[in-house]
């Protein structure tokens, strides 16, 4: 077909008349690096059969190509022209402008999908809009077919059943339509990463930082909506026509926002999140690239060090009940820690607070002549149990029943208790206030040493006891 030049109107968008009077869009071909002449016939005949696949859909939102040219030495687009033509890429930083748009899409593309066919990716230089905020979609499939020879804006995401080698569904679309979505809302990429490879992982696994955490502005809501158009498997995934359903209710219901308050509290928490998505994701690149084994070794490192937590560390908080606070102080007697048992209690008499400090200097004396630790006095309880006697925002009182067993080196001591334990709030944080022994008995058990073994001696034998006195050698 003859085609008149009209005029430009835009570098990347001519006009031109058809033979028969219709107005027409050249639109540029944004190569990368232009094909070379030789190759030209070939991707024109290939690009013409996407061109000319049938197509149901009757939105002219939805643009279809009409062919393919070539006008001084550059390769175009044909379609019919638009009223509102140029039509540039769709760029908005207002969220119910977003939203409007993606809902657009998501009705654009179900429909699409309606005579069998699925959508492979979307991308955002295929959201044009115009003048008017009216929003289209340029022709996907002709865009897709060109691929990588387009700038990097036109590069849809594999959804990840795609890379692992299955067909694409319907649901494949639902995740194109989730990783443009993550895209328009918060202008970033869902699965940017330091290389090819490290990104593919990340889209198959479906390792997405929540939008939330990126624009706090957004409700929870949408933000589930996006997370689950993002799943990474394929049943899971919300279907278009669900997406759709959805978020216009969010738009039609203004829940597309936090209000202002809730904002401002959820981002010092969406700090801490991308903090921890990173730490996630560090740690399961380094577990990729090392191995399992050494992570399993390091796991337990990390299990030990918090197993054997050094002195002084602080373990009670505001939110940490009255009876926990209860159970850590026989934890840290048991444990011959110092630090815990200081932390539980405040100005309690009747507690084990100086005998814990007296067996914890004697052990470390001992450790430190002996150089082991076998001698160390050590501390059990014996059927505790812990009782609640009252409880109010100001007091509460707990009945301890217990056998607390003392191992030192020459002797055993059991001390059976009952203690009537009052805790109240210092400083908002409960501790063990008064410390009321109720009952008490003790006992004690000599410990009889083990006699030294005797020294071996020659060639491994006995050495002789020694003759009793008048004997003869």
């Amino acid at each position: 077909m003859e085609y008149q030049f009209q005029a430009e109107l835009s570098p990347e968008a001519l006009l031109f008349v058809a033979a028969d009077g219709t107005k027409m869009i050249f639109d540029r071909i944004p190569f990368v690096m232009p094909p070379k002449e030789n190759m030209r016939f070939e991707l024109i005949r290939e690009l013409k059969e996407v061109i000319h696949e049938p197509f149901a859909g009757t939105d002219p939102a939805f643009i279809r190509y009409a062919g393919v040219e070539k006008h001084q030495g550059d390769l175009f687009l044909v379609r019919p022209a638009l009223p509102e033509d140029p039509l540039p890429r769709f760029r908005t930083e207002d969220l119910e402008t977003a939203c409007q748009a993606l809902l657009k899409i998501a009705r654009l593309v179900g429909a699409y999908q309606q005579d069998g066919r699925f959508f492979e990716d979307l991308s955002p230089g295929m959201v044009r809009s115009d003048a008017s905020g009216a929003v289209y979609l340029l022709d996907p499939p002709v865009l897709h077919f060109l691929g990588k020879s387009l700038p990097e804006e036109y590069h849809g995401v594999p959804a990840p059943e795609q890379i692992l080698g299955r067909p694409a569904t319907d649901r494949t679309a639902s995740f194109a339509w989730g990783v443009l979505a993550y895209g328009l809302l918060t202008g970033a990429d869902p699965f940017q990463a330091a290389n090819a490879e490290e990104r593919l992982d990340k889209i198959v696994r479906a390792s997405v930082l929540p939008l939330r955490d990126r624009r706090p502005e957004i409700s929870p809501a949408l933000n589930q909506l996006v997370s689950q158009a993002l799943e990474a498997d394929p049943a899971r995934r919300l279907s278009l026509e669900a997406i759709a359903s959805r978020l216009a209710g969010l738009i039609e219901g203004r829940a597309l926002r936090s209000d202002a308050e809730e904002a401002r509290q959820y981002q010092t928490q969406s700090n801490a999140n991308r903090q921890r998505f990173e730490t996630r994701e560090k740690w399961h690149r380094w577990m990729k690239k090392y191995g399992m084994a050494t992570g399993i070794g390091l796991v337990i490192l990390v299990a030990l060090a918090l197993l054997f937590r050094p002195q002084g560390m602080q373990v009670l908080n505001p939110k940490t009940p009255p009876l926990k606070v209860v159970r850590y102080y026989f934890q840290g007697v048991s444990k011959i820690d110092v630090s815990l048992v200081d932390e539980t209690i405040y100005r309690a008499k009747n507690s084990f607070a100086d005998m814990v400090t007296n067996l914890h200097v004697m052990n470390k004396a001992q450790q430190g002549y002996s150089l082991t630790t076998k001698d160390n006095a050590t501390v059990s309880f014996e059927g505790l149990t812990v009782r609640e006697i009252s409880r109010s925002p100001e007091q509460a009182v707990y009945e301890a029943q217990y056998t607390l067993k003392m191992a030192l080196p020459t002797q055993i001591q059991y001390l059976t208790r009952k203690d009537r334990m009052t805790l109240r709030p210092v400083k908002r944080i409960w501790r063990i206030t008064d410390i009321r022994v109720l009952s008490k008995s003790e006992r004690r058990e000599k410990v009889t040493p083990a006699p030294a073994p005797a020294s071996p001696g020659p060639a491994g034998l006995p050495s002789p006891s020694p003759a009793p006195a008048g004997s003869k050698p």
